[in-house]
């Protein structure tokens, strides 16, 4: 018998892997065909190990089982553990892992992985990659062996009390050497060889808080304001050049619409429907064998950043492929940002995207996410959208984040689709003579309250602004304005002043009111040079469109810089012993050393260091949206440190170092590095 090391579930029950014969999907003596071009591999009635290298591998078990296992080897896909087994182990990557009705042990050896049960107690052993587990109120009494503080998340979906890390710390207790949480209703989650303090708040994907956002745009689908063009209507029924299909996905739908044929689309009771149904080839120009609908808001509604969500009953059937997403208004792609995906065969499996250029042409950084049967009843899909991170979300819980690469930072419109995969597609095809209804509920999104990150067509954009220019400002108390003359007091900025001129930009220099500096009313793309150090406050800056169209406020001598409370306005620190004070969110903080940085009290601030690095900086008002960026400290050779003793963030990666000092109290296993998307070091906590 081969032996296994054994895990203690809730309830005391021993769980193993251990198995007295084994079955490989590649063995020939074992197999027969099955549907979707795997194997059927047969158990005998002994403790049995199955190796299986596709999710189209399957497992008869006989009526006199024993305790069985799946080792299941194949990558990127997701897998259900049949009826009967108890065990699975996942040795490949990027794997999606649901358990079944029994008390399942479900081992990750490597990679990223998602883990979730079903009714038992079952136990989770992660490994050494990051990974997920998702743990359902009614999933009953789960164990966690191996969690990575820092590293690995648990996804509380649909635990209406616990909606923050505050209530998550309230309702864990230290039970000898482990961790036993309260989900309410008599179910817990128990940590094996934890400790209380060990948890930080990135630990737990929670709810989204909306506090500080204001809905943009909303339909509830009480009518339907649609047109083939998009002209004068909420929503276009085709993309964004006019195409009714996606050939580079391999599909067989052709977006119909009432004005070229087949209507998908029809009101019920204030849902929209979207039906994708044979049809014969010649009914349409491109001769394909399905009709389905998309919408979207290229015409309408673009916004940059925030929280957009849709509500919806996801269709079943194999082939048919439902999606809600993102594509940037200026039709450059990628990026896409993916806020929902699934494919009809795989139910329940919610796949979550962000399509960028950083790296490779089109890298994904992509989750599956076993988030329960979506077919039969209404969920909410969403993305929160920020400068510095994107977080998905289902029914309100977050189920997976990662940085924002640098190629998103620039509006975009909404779309909603249901594809019909063809042979070769990813769903693969639909079933001959099936047919599916997506059902939407509503579309909604939602900017942010202190300065909406831009949006355009029915919303306004900031990035409207053309005052762009660069104003160097020598001695003496000055004020920089939108002024419609210009008065030379002191200093020489006549080449700025020249400069700025001719972008539309005025500049009008004269005695401040605090006897101090003051600029204001500088915009979207204009750069303050400061020379003279001193007290300087913007005073009415309007402030930048998104997190590459900055106001940016230069010190090259030692002073005091405060930003006023408007977004993504950007100080930057030449030398050490500045203190640059954040009066917003979405503001960006760069320190040269040994400077004092002072966060916003709104969070989403952005902590930045220049080629001299963080070290000896000293941050206050650090919280957990706001980010660490350290562009100069390689993030794959990084090792991150924290003492509470000292208060002090201590990151090397072999050649530079840093340490910075954290005003506030932390858990060292709060913080969590990641890529920043140019091969620096993002930290948050």
């Amino acid at each position: 018998m081969a032996s296994s090391p054994s895990y203690i579930n809730a309830r005391g029950v021993a769980l193993s892997t251990a198995s007295q014969h084994s079955f490989w999907a590649a063995n020939p003596g074992q197999i027969t065909s099955a549907p979707g071009g795997g194997h059927v591999l047969y158990g005998d009635g002994f403790d049995d190990i199955f190796y299986i290298y596709s999710p189209t591998d399957q497992v008869i078990l006989p009526q006199q089982a024993g305790i069985d296992t799946v080792n299941d080897d194949a990558w990127d896909a997701a897998y259900t553990l049949p009826a009967g087994v108890q065990n699975l182990i996942l040795s490949g990557g990027g794997q999606v892992a649901t358990g079944n009705a029994l008390d399942n042990l479900i081992i990750a050896q490597s990679g990223t992985t998602t883990m979730s049960g079903g009714g038992g107690d079952d136990i989770f052993v992660d490994g050494s990659g990051p990974d997920t587990i998702i743990d359902p109120q009614g999933s009953g009494n789960d164990v966690i062996y191996n969690f990575k503080n820092g590293v690995d998340h648990v996804s509380l979906v649909g635990c209406s009390g616990l909606t923050s890390f505050a209530a998550v710390q309230a309702a864990m207790t230290q039970v000898g050497a482990d961790v036993v949480l309260n989900m309410g209703d008599g179910q817990t989650l128990t940590f094996r060889n934890e400790t209380i303090s060990h948890f930080g708040a990135n630990d737990f994907y929670l709810p989204l808080n909306t506090s500080g956002m204001k809905l943009s745009f909303d339909d509830e689908f009480n009518s339907f304001s649609a047109s083939a063009n998009g002209v004068g209507t909420t929503w276009m029924t085709a993309m964004s050049y006019g195409e009714r299909t996606l050939p580079a996905n391999s599909e067989a739908e052709y977006y119909s619409d009432s004005s070229v044929g087949v209507n998908p689309f029809a009101i019920n009771n204030g849902v929209l429907d979207i039906t994708a149904a044979p049809t014969n080839p010649s009914s349409n120009p491109l001769g394909l064998p399905y009709t389905s609908g998309v919408i979207t808001t290229y015409k309408s509604f673009s916004q940059l950043y925030g929280y957009f969500e849709m509500r919806a009953e996801m269709p079943a059937g194999a082939g048919f492929w439902p999606a809600f997403w993102l594509l940037p208004e200026n039709n450059a792609w990628p990026p896409e940002l993916d806020v929902t995906e699934q494919i009809g065969s795989m139910p329940g499996i919610d796949y979550v995207t962000a399509h960028t250029n950083v790296g490779k042409f089109n890298n994904m950084i992509s989750s599956g996410v076993d988030v329960g049967n979506t077919t039969q009843g209404f969920h909410t899909y969403g993305v929160n959208w920020t400068p510095t991170t994107i977080t998905w979300y289902f029914d309100g819980q977050a189920i997976a984040t990662c940085a924002t690469p640098a190629d998103m930072h620039s509006p975009m419109y909404m779309i909603v689709n249901l594809a019909v995969g063809a042979k070769g597609s990813w769903p693969g095809p639909a079933n001959a003579g099936s047919k599916a209804v997506m059902q939407i509920d509503y579309v909604r999104a939602y900017a942010y309250d202190s300065g909406n990150p831009s949006s355009s067509g029915s919303q306004t954009s900031a990035a409207a602004a053309s005052n762009k220019g660069t104003a160097k400002l020598a001695s003496g108390p000055v004020q920089v304005s939108n002024a419609t003359t210009h008065t030379l007091t002191t200093g020489s900025v006549a080449t700025a002043e020249q400069d700025a001129t001719e972008r539309g930009h005025a500049i009008a220099l004269g005695q401040a009111a605090d006897a101090g500096y003051a600029a204001s009313g500088l915009a979207a793309g204009s750069t303050v040079e400061i020379t003279t150090g001193g007290r300087v406050t913007l005073n009415a800056a309007v402030g930048g469109s998104s997190a590459t169209n900055m106001l940016t406020v230069k010190f090259s001598r030692t002073g005091t810089l405060t930003l006023n409370a408007r977004p993504f306005i950007a100080a930057i620190g030449a030398t050490p012993g500045d203190t640059l004070i954040a009066g917003a969110s979405f503001q960006t903080l760069t320190g040269a050393g040994d400077d004092k940085l002072v966060g916003s009290v709104d969070g989403h601030d952005l902590f930045r260091d220049t080629a001299a690095g963080l070290n000896g900086d000293t941050i206050s008002g650090f919280m957990a949206t706001d980010v660490i960026d350290l562009t100069n400290l390689a993030f794959d050779r990084s090792h991150l440190t924290y003492s509470a003793a000292t208060s002090v963030l201590s990151i090397t990666d072999g050649h530079q170092a840093s340490a910075i000092k954290l005003v506030g109290a932390f858990d060292a296993a709060g913080f969590t590095a990641a890529s920043d998307g140019h091969g620096g070091t993002m930290i948050t906590y």
